[in-house]
């Protein structure tokens, strides 16, 4: 990387200071973490505080921004705090749940997925440096119009709008909506005491949408519309579903 000082000072009252600007660089800030590289940044040493405030940089193809790391105690060195902004495609997002511990935090759930489209992440990290084990997440993705194939068995989910949040303790979908056999879907799912994942289902289907994707040739001869619930269980890659209608 390139950098350049821009201030070392100590004060009278023994405070120690050092800033410089970081051109290029790249940022290892765990061992089962992607990392942050062609970063643009400000380097902060002041007194006993470590600070790196980011204006862009990448991770696995996608653009960051507002990336800040910081050690507020360089002595205790006990805990560093990452956070920052993402925006790209959401296969990328995919590829950073992948290639973290996320991916084991949510029992491997988006393990296969195939999407379309993009999104915007916000992640928290808090890191203790003597015991990574412990490490806290959390972080969110906002899905903006995506087209999500969640699983060769399942049609595709199209214009999917909704917010995905995961933390160290699983996942959580507050409410997501997409198009689904052609009809309207909301979508709502969250890890259970157990481990599994729940997600709940709402839509609305035509037939000749069922028929269109492979259902039976009668539903020719079939009008109209069916509302319909479901509710799908996630447990180590294999899937339970229900579903019901009137």
């Amino acid at each position: 990387r390139d950098w350049s000082s821009d201030v070392c000072s100590s004060d009278l009252d023994g405070v120690f200071s050092i800033a410089a600007k970081v051109t290029g660089g790249a940022l290892h800030y765990g061992d089962a973490w992607p990392r942050i590289e062609g970063i643009d940044a400000d380097l902060l040493f002041r007194g006993k505080s470590m600070e790196v405030n980011a204006r862009q940089g990448q991770t696995l193809g996608a653009r960051l921004s507002n990336v800040r790391a910081e050690i507020p105690d360089l002595a205790q060195a006990r805990v560093l705090t990452v956070t920052g902004d993402a925006e790209g495609q959401t296969p990328e997002f995919l590829k950073f749940i992948a290639a973290s511990p996320v991916s084991g935090y949510i029992d491997r759930f988006t393990e296969g997925m195939q999407a379309e489209g993009a999104g915007r992440l916000k992640l928290r990290l808090d890191i203790p440096l003597l015991n990574l084990e412990r490490t806290r997440v959390a972080g969110g993705y906002q899905f903006l119009s995506n087209k999500l194939l969640i699983d060769p068995a399942v049609p595709t989910l199209e214009q999917v709008t909704g917010r995905l949040e995961f933390t160290e303790q699983g996942l959580n979908v507050p409410s997501a909506n997409a198009v689904f056999f052609g009809g309207p879907l909301t979508i709502a799912g969250t890890t259970q005491k157990d481990g599994s994942i729940r997600i709940n289902l709402t839509g609305r289907v035509s037939p000749d949408a069922v028929r269109r994707a492979g259902g039976p040739s009668w539903l020719s001869q079939v009008r109209g519309t069916a509302d319909w619930q479901g509710a799908i269980t996630v447990r180590k890659k294999t899937i339970d579903a229900v579903v019901e209608s009137q």
